[in-house]
């Protein structure tokens, strides 16, 4: 099925960004994996996935190929890895903050220029 008959909650620019998202957190070891949230009337394609956790680099399209739904309302989750959990819990300095933000920066999450 074409995309154009199967809108999604999302736009396929959204879920581009994503997709560069998580694989930039993959790279820097801040993603261990991401999973597809079903939406509140899911297809099977995204049940027989479910609890799946896929590595950061090869993350599927959203909606899968197989969805038989006239609308996508799955989400990707961002499962962070130790080295994540670490920045998140390193006492708060101005340094520390500064490379925190660098670092979500380089990986799409925050922009900078947003904060300031």
């Amino acid at each position: 099925m074409l995309l154009e008959k199967r809108p999604m909650h999302t736009s396929p620019s959204q879920i581009a960004r994503s997709l560069r998202a998580f694989r930039n957190a993959h790279r820097l070891g801040l993603l261990r994996g991401v999973r597809i949230l079903p939406g509140p009337k899911p297809c099977e394609a995204v049940v027989g996935q479910f609890g799946r956790e896929y590595p950061g680099n090869t993350v599927p399209r959203l909606p899968l190929p197989q969805c038989t739904r006239n609308r996508c309302e799955c989400k990707y989750v961002a499962i962070g890895s130790e080295k994540f959990r670490r920045l998140r819990t390193t006492k708060p300095s101005a340094e520390n903050l500064r490379r925190l933000l660098e670092t979500l920066e380089a990986v799409g999450l925050v922009r900078l220029k947003d904060i300031t």
